[in-house]
């Protein structure tokens, strides 16, 4: 594999509201190039895209076999067992319903709206038993979010130059219960209509990782939305990856890749099918030793995870 790190399907919800080529990209880079991939219940239930991702036939075959265990449902008070049906109506009646017209409230949808979701949500559960997800659940205090993104506007790297009556009017909401539609809502008003760009950036590079960064664990790792070697990768070549991992005891893989940069910089193919084998990060590790560069932690991974970090936003916990 390429990272050792589980992926969260970040940024995957339908407040990004991405098409099914832009959720199955990001989706198969997890399970061709990482340890795994986790999700959210909220990408489940307020996601029209998941369901064919998760039920093509690459992708249950490596779930099943020698991927088994690498897809994680993680959420706040899951049980071993996930019933997205009855996951849906706990939500609170205030619960944003962003994959319907005008993003209304759940207490404000119509019959047929209901029956829609409903619907989608029961074939969904049958796609998700063919695959056996493993759950864990998550606790996560009311104000997490609120207290992750002041605790990033205080690294000043983070302010995304704003005043110093807008870092305090922000940070006085440190301890508040706030939603991300909340917190957005919120960015909106605080910076004018002139500003509008800053408030895009400090969403995209303020919210959206205090977001993302309170369902992952230390050593795990999430993919910001400043990923265009992913936009620009053919799914065809993640489909064969993931193809290629599930008939790994199948498949004779010969051969390294050391040339990595070439997969980063230009998503080559010459010696793609080399990535997806553990023997080609084990070749690597051993050269580094080899040079006497045994000083490079995994995170600068000959320079990798910064090329990593400033080109695909990589942010490892």
């Amino acid at each position: 594999m390429l990272f050792k790190e589980k992926f969260l399907l970040s940024n995957c919800d339908s407040v990004r509201r991405l098409n099914e080529e832009e959720l199955s990209k990001r989706f198969l880079t997890g399970l061709a190039f990482a340890d795994g991939v986790i999700v959210t219940p909220n990408i489940l239930i307020d996601n029209e895209c998941i369901a064919s991702v998760i039920s093509r036939a690459n992708v249950v075959k490596y779930l099943n076999e020698e991927g088994y265990g690498k897809f994680i449902v993680r959420g706040n008070n899951l049980n071993n067992e996930i019933n997205l049906v009855d996951f849906f109506d706990n939500r609170p009646d205030d619960y944003i319903i962003s994959s319907l017209p005008g993003r209304p409230r759940k207490s404000s949808i119509t019959d047929q709206q209901r029956t829609l979701i409903l619907t989608r949500l029961e074939l969904l559960q049958e796609r998700l038993d063919q695959i056996s997800p493993k759950i864990e659940n998550l606790s996560i205090e009311a104000d997490a979010l609120s207290k992750e993104i002041a605790r990033r506007v205080n690294n000043s790297s983070c302010s995304i130059g704003m005043s110093g009556d807008k870092i305090s009017e922000l940070l006085s909401l440190s301890t508040q219960p706030m939603s991300r539609s909340q917190w957005y809502a919120f960015i909106d008003r605080l910076f004018s209509h002139r500003e509008r760009y800053l408030a895009e950036k400090f969403k995209a590079e303020v919210i959206d990782p205090s977001y993302n960064s309170r369902f992952i664990m230390k050593g795990e790792a999430f993919l910001q939305d400043n990923i265009r070697i992913i936009s620009n990768f053919p799914k065809l070549l993640l489909d064969a990856g993931v193809t290629l991992r599930a008939l790994r005891n199948e498949a004779k893989l010969l051969g390294f890749a050391i040339e990595i940069f070439e997969l980063i910089y230009s998503a080559g193919t010459g010696r793609l099918s080399s990535f997806l084998t553990d023997k080609a990060l084990e070749y690597i590790e051993y050269k580094l030793e080899d040079f006497g560069k045994g000083y490079l932690s995994r995170k600068n991974w000959f320079g990798m995870y910064r090329i990593m970090q400033e080109k695909i936003g990589l942010e490892i916990k």
